[in-house]
């Protein structure tokens, strides 16, 4: 038997990725339901201006892998500022924007608590599902909801979905979900 063809396992892995984002993506609009209803444990959505219309595929860098180099290049050369913060955050928007990065994506890299770098998403009728490259995360950690208003909610942080009886139901519909999401990382 012959060995499926790079065209072939391309085309394989591509589908599954885009039933991960699919899923995930359900998930989070799912987890979503207990920050749209104001719950006091949900994690609150934030306007961000240069995302407003929606992302665009320009917020993708090149290399999206990139941020950590960057990052860490940054940290180094920042580390001896009399403000390490601002002087990071300075350094790693100057490589993104010496690397052709949109303001998306320099946007997106200040927004999570990590520098990151958006590295796919999927976009949906008012929204779309962003999975980035997070320095010091793991693999659940790279999750955001972007909608077209402009307003980002990152599945970083706990939402409190789990309270929800909406998130619920969802779950028990979906019962291995979490783990097709963590069987094939993006």
């Amino acid at each position: 038997m012959l060995a499926p063809s790079r065209r072939r396992r391309k085309h394989l892995a591509t589908r599954r990725m885009a039933a991960t984002i699919r899923v995930t993506a359900a998930l989070v609009v799912a987890s979503l339901l207990s920050v749209l209803s104001g719950r006091a444990d949900a994690q609150k959505a934030r306007l961000i201006p240069a995302f407003i219309g929606g992302v665009r595929k320009d917020a993708l860098l090149k290399d999206p892998q990139a941020i950590i180099d960057i990052s860490s290049h940054c940290y180094d050369a920042a580390a001896k500022a009399q403000d390490v913060s601002a002087a990071t955050e300075e350094c790693i928007d100057n490589e993104l924007k010496r690397k052709g990065a949109s303001i998306q994506a320099i946007t997106f890299a200040n927004f999570a608590p990590v520098p990151s770098a958006i590295e796919h998403f999927a976009s949906y009728h008012n929204a779309a599902a962003v999975y980035a490259v997070m320095r010091w995360a793991d693999g659940a950690s790279g999750w955001c909801l972007i909608g077209k208003s402009g307003e980002a909610v990152g599945m970083w942080e706990p939402t409190g979905a789990e309270h929800d009886p909406k998130f619920a139901a969802f779950e028990r519909t979906h019962p291995n979900v979490s783990r097709a999401v963590t069987r094939y990382p993006l």
